[in-house]
């Protein structure tokens, strides 16, 4: 793992302001989630939403609700072993603009198995998130968020499904507090406009905006190869599972170093 510059994992006034109007939000909102919240949940849906504080709460409500439904009983690495038994796993990508990422290959993906299938779209929604966790570790990379990168090479119309794109959006788009600022589709085939279309109905402008059409050819403007996974010609040897524990792992040390730096300055703001 990348040394994290201390200097970095500081807040700065206006993040502080942003926060103190976040916790008043949530005091408004339910009381207990003034309590609930943890210092680096509560930094990281202040920097995604800045001063959007009625955003803000939705977004962690919406976060409490994904830990009752399917984080807190889940132990990831079992999820994401069925995952990979099931050739539906994710590989670790970094963008030259130094966006941490997730790749996964379109053509590979059995969306009716997963949203007819409780247990399966538990299994994905844990690797999902916690994948999510793992790539915004520190505050740097909370504030200069994350990109997906989808191989749609053999992507058909198996690959697609109108209500399992529904259910997943409600994730990256106004759940799981994460800026998704680049999405790379490669070698996409002409149904994938049909496709964005249906999808339109739900997906935000924003969203569609970041998407980014590429071809084979024009992938090393965008990746290094060390960066990029051996199953589409790079030469990255990041084994995904050790990246999670690792940056979990951060996680734990970014809290802990929010309490100690702003414990006692927001603790008078819960009293």
């Amino acid at each position: 793992m990348e040394e994290v510059n201390i200097d970095e994992q500081t807040l700065n006034e206006t993040e502080k302001e942003w926060m103190i109007a976040f916790l008043d939000a949530l005091e408004k909102e339910d009381p207990a989630f003034k309590e609930k919240v943890s210092m680096l949940e509560l930094a990281q849906l202040t920097i995604v939403c800045k001063r959007k504080t009625k955003l803000a709460v939705a977004r962690y409500k919406k976060l409490l609700k994904f830990k009752e439904q399917y984080l807190n009983h889940l132990e990831y690495f079992e999820c994401n072993k069925k995952l990979q038994e099931m050739d539906m796993g994710g590989y670790y990508i970094r963008s030259k603009d130094n966006l941490h990422g997730i790749y996964m290959d379109y053509s590979k993906m059995k969306p009716t198995v997963l949203r007819d299938d409780e247990e399966k779209f538990g299994w994905f929604v844990k690797g999902v998130i916690t994948n999510y966790e793992a790539r915004t570790s520190t505050l740097p990379d909370i504030r200069r968020g994350m990109c997906f990168f989808g191989n749609c090479t053999h992507l058909g119309w198996s690959n697609f499904d109108l209500r399992f794109e529904r259910k997943i959006s409600e994730i990256y788009q106004d759940g799981y507090p994460i800026k998704l600022n680049a999405i790379y589709l490669m070698n996409t085939p002409t149904i994938i406009r049909a496709m964005l279309k249906l999808a339109s109905v739900f997906l935000k402008k924003k969203i569609r905006d970041r998407m980014n059409l590429i071809k084979e050819d024009d992938l090393w403007d965008y990746f290094s190869p060390e960066n990029v996974p051996e199953v589409i010609g790079g030469e990255q040897k990041v084994n995904g599972d050790q990246f999670v524990r690792d940056n979990l792992a951060q996680r734990v040390k970014t809290e802990e170093f929010l309490k100690e730096t702003y414990g006692e300055y927001f603790s008078k703001l819960r009293s």
